[in-house]
């Protein structure tokens, strides 16, 4: 069925940002919040937001919610990672907002909140007479409000405040006041930013987004996120209402805000739906903006945190958030990214059909690995490195994952070409020997990674030893030594002796090798295997991850 199709009102928004710049912080609770991805957020302005909500209905009558992107004639247009980026100024990349959802949840809120037993289950919201799991966001500011910040309770205030935060803008649900009390433990200041808060707030806006296209008339999620999207990509909505001046402040939404804020309280109506509706249908390729992050002055503005983070814009990943996962369908929306068909790898790491889960009354769900979907989901993002679609692009940073020490996660193994990206994860590779050794005389017996990790570091061919040859033949007097081995895709380092003679040895090339596994410290052994091992015909567990293995074995 085409998108355009459905018919889709939206009556109200579940994200009420005049509730939560209701909350007066503390200066001792602001200070401990500047420290975190979340410091965007008190600076929002108080005040209620008019949300174009004809306009926003319209816009979902555009939106394809099997692949989840939007589909404008031959245009397809998603709202990724890149608009979360410079929209929220959230993390998108690090440990996944997921886990185990507790069955009672009165000891998460003491241990998080330091209130007692039953100061936390008065915070429960209760819903036709029966009590929830779920805190009650009245409940919740009063509670503090009320309680002097000290030097001893400042850590549960700051938790109080963002998940306040969360349960008004970014994890809204149709109940409007509540807010589970599954995120108290992903709140800790000093380890907060380590999270991928921007994938989890677009998993649960898209989830929302598919849901009133099947019929619901409450988006739930960070609403706010949508509408920037849509003014930020399509220029006919702004000429609509009429905004001119685009902002360049990082995180975009804060100029946004000031902008609408204006915008949409001079303005006596609002622009129909079906104004806005035939405006999108008859939008041109001219009038979507695919690169509106490239606009100057607003890439100087981004921090290095994100700049570091940028590569995963280019993962075909599940984003998730609990029992919230929606995909994102890059592999379909590459123009937007700035990349040409020849940059785009073909075939691999199919999407599997969505199949969620409802978050219900029986509790001790581990939602990474529920079922055979969940951990699939949870497997690739963990794995994320392995799933990017431009060729020859580098994951900087070390992937951190939200995995704890006794899970036993399924490898999802991408269908892809050899080239593949760089993780600087570290495999775990055990090197024996009583006493460390000199890299360059040493061989390493490599036992199986257990760490996803590839690598583009290729090994000497017979193509090298004719290029080598050549050049020993009949070198150019001009140049000196080090110049003719430029040409070699490894290095060798020439020692001269003192009868004039060259000796090559490979020292820098196995340091480097060292290096790029993170064997560093490693000890060496002096053959490759013990000479006392027992082969079985039965053979050992399957490597789990076979590409970083080729790419050790390969190397030596």
């Amino acid at each position: 069925m085409d998108p355009e199709m459905v018919f889709v009102d939206i009556t109200s928004f579940a994200m009420k940002l005049n509730k939560f710049t209701h909350w007066t912080v503390d200066p001792r609770v602001k200070e401990e919040v500047e420290k975190t991805c979340f410091k965007y957020f008190m600076r929002f302005p108080e005040g209620k937001l008019n949300m174009p909500n004809k306009m926003i209905a319209a816009l979902l009558r555009f939106y394809e919610n099997v692949e989840e992107h939007f589909v404008f004639g031959d245009t397809k247009i998603d709202l990724g990672l890149e608009d979360v980026m410079y929209i929220t100024g959230l993390p998108i990349d690090g440990k996944q907002i997921s886990g185990i959802e507790p069955k009672d949840p009165i000891d998460t809120i003491v241990n998080h909140l330091a209130v007692s037993p039953v100061e936390a289950n008065d915070l429960l919201l209760y819903h036709n007479g029966k009590k929830s799991h779920d805190i009650c966001l009245k409940s919740l500011e009063d509670k503090f409000k009320n309680i002097a910040v000290t030097e001893e309770n400042v850590n549960s205030h700051v938790k109080a405040y963002l998940l306040f935060l969360l349960g008004n803008l970014l994890f809204t649900t149709s109940s409007f006041d509540s807010v589970s009390a599954i995120y108290l433990p992903f709140l800790e200041v000093h380890d907060i930013d380590s999270y991928a808060w921007g994938e989890a707030v677009l998993a649960t806006l898209k989830v929302s987004m598919n849901k009133v296209r099947q019929g619901n008339k409450t988006l739930n999620g960070f609403a706010y996120l949508l509408l920037v999207f849509a003014f930020e990509r399509f220029k006919c909505l702004r000429k609509i209402f009429e905004l001119n001046i685009l902002p360049s402040q990082f995180p975009l939404m804060l100029g946004w805000v000031n902008l609408t804020f204006k915008t949409f309280k001079v303005r006596s109506l609002m622009p129909s739906m079906t104004t806005c509706y035939e405006k999108l249908r008859e939008m041109t390729d001219e009038d979507v903006d695919l690169l509106p992050y490239k606009r100057d002055g607003l890439e100087v503005e981004l921090p290095d945190q994100f700049k570091r983070q940028s590569w995963m814009v280019y993962a075909k990943v599940y984003t998730i958030c609990f029992n919230n996962i929606a995909k994102h369908p890059v592999h379909i929306c590459w123009k937007q990214l700035g990349l040409e068909r020849g940059h785009v790898r073909k075939s691999f790491g199919n999407f599997k059909r969505i199949n969620l889960q409802e978050r219900g009354p029986e509790k001790d769900k581990d939602w990474r690995k529920f079922n055979p979907f969940y951990t699939n989901c949870n497997t690739r993002w963990t794995k994320r490195n392995m799933f990017l679609i431009k060729k020859d692009v580098i994951a900087h940073e070390p992937l951190v994952n939200y995995v704890q020490e006794d899970d036993e996660i399924e490898t999802e193994e991408p269908t892809q070409e050899n080239t593949s990206p760089i993780s600087t994860s570290p495999p775990r590779c055990n090197l024996e020997s009583a006493t460390p050794q000199d890299p360059s005389t040493s061989s390493l017996r490599v036992s199986t990674p257990q760490v996803a990790s590839t690598s583009r570091f290729r090994a000497p061919t017979p193509r090298d030893e004719v290029q080598v040859h050549t050049l020993f033949s009949n070198p150019p007097e001009a140049l000196s030594i080090e110049k003719y081995l430029e040409v070699l895709s490894f290095q060798i380092s020439p020692q001269p002796t003192a009868n004039g003679s060259i000796i090559l040895t490979q020292t820098k090339y196995i340091r480097d090798l060292l290096s790029r596994f993170h064997m560093e410290e490693a000890n060496g052994v002096p053959s490759p295997m013990l000479s006392n091992s027992k082969l079985s015909k039965y053979g050992t567990d399957y490597i789990e991850d076979p590409l970083q293995y080729r790419s050790v074995v390969g190397a030596l």
